[in-house]
C-alpha cells in the first residue's frame, strides 16, 4: 500500500495543540481538596488574576502542607517572576526568581543559593505547568512538547499527550472533562501528572493527579471579574 508523504505529514501536525493562552484560564479563587493516597490532607487554594492587559499572576496556597507560591506570566505563559516559600520544612526553603529575555536569576533553597541560568525559548516555569497543560486543552491523541524551569533541577523536558473526553465526579456532580497526561523528565527520574479540565466555558482544572500519590479535587470556584 502506498501512503501519500503530504496526506501524512497533514495528519500529523493536526495533533499538534496551537500555543496555549492564559486567557483561557478562569479568574478568580479556586478551592481544592488534597488527598494523599486516599487519606484527606486539608485545601489548596488557587487565585488566579490579570494584573495587566497581557500579564497573568497565580497563586496557590495549602498551609496543611506547608507551601505557598506566587508565579507570575504574560498571556504566552513566558514567565516575569516567581516566588515559593515552605516554612515548615526541615530547613525552611524560599525562592524568589526574576525572568528575563533567556535569563533566570535569584536565590533559592534554605541558604539563599544564586540563581543565574540561561533559559532555552519556551521554557515555562515549573509552578504553572499544569495552567500551561491545562489551557491547551489537546484533543485525544493531541501533543505538546516543552519545557519547564525549577532551580533545583534547572531545564527540564516535558510532553503533553491528550486522552480524549471523560466524566468525573466533581462535588458530587458528574462533569465532562477533557483530560492529559503529562510527563517531566528530569535528571533523577520521569514525573507523570494528569490534569482534568472542564470539556466547556473558562479551561478551568477540576482534578490533579501528581507523583507520590497526591490528588486534588475542585471543591469550590468563585469567579471574579477579567
Amino acid at each position: 500500500m502506498r501512503f501519500d508523504r503530504l496526506a501524512l505529514a497533514a495528519v500529523a501536525l493536526a495533533t499538534l495543540a496551537a500555543a496555549p493562552r492564559a486567557d483561557s484560564l478562569p479568574t478568580g479563587r479556586l478551592t481544592y481538596r488534597i488527598t494523599i493516597d486516599g487519606q484527606p490532607h486539608g485545601e489548596q487554594i488557587l487565585t488566579v488574576r490579570r494584573a495587566a492587559p497581557d500579564r497573568y499572576a497565580i497563586t496557590m496556597d495549602a498551609p496543611a502542607i506547608g507551601q505557598r507560591w506566587d508565579a507570575s506570566s504574560d498571556g504566552d505563559f513566558r514567565p516575569v517572576a516567581a516566588k515559593l516559600e515552605m516554612p515548615t520544612r526541615a530547613g525552611p526553603y524560599a525562592m524568589a526568581l526574576d525572568y528575563g529575555a533567556g535569563r533566570v536569576t535569584g536565590t533559592h533553597g534554605t541558604t539563599a543559593t544564586p540563581v543565574d541560568d540561561a533559559l532555552p525559548p519556551g521554557t515555562i516555569d515549573q509552578r504553572i505547568d499544569w495552567a500551561y497543560v491545562a489551557a491547551a486543552r489537546l484533543p485525544r491523541g493531541g501533543r505538546l512538547a516543552f519545557r519547564v524551569y525549577d532551580p533545583a533541577t534547572k531545564v527540564s523536558r516535558a510532553e503533553a499527550h491528550g486522552l480524549g473526553l471523560r466524566w468525573v465526579d466533581v462535588g458530587g456532580r458528574r462533569t465532562s472533562v477533557r483530560s492529559t497526561a503529562y510527563r517531566i523528565v528530569k535528571a533523577g527520574g520521569t514525573e507523570h501528572y494528569v490534569v482534568h479540565v472542564a470539556a466547556a466555558g473558562p479551561a478551568i482544572m477540576v482534578r490533579e493527579d501528581m507523583p507520590n500519590g497526591l490528588r486534588i479535587d475542585l471543591i469550590d470556584f468563585t469567579a471574579s471579574p477579567r
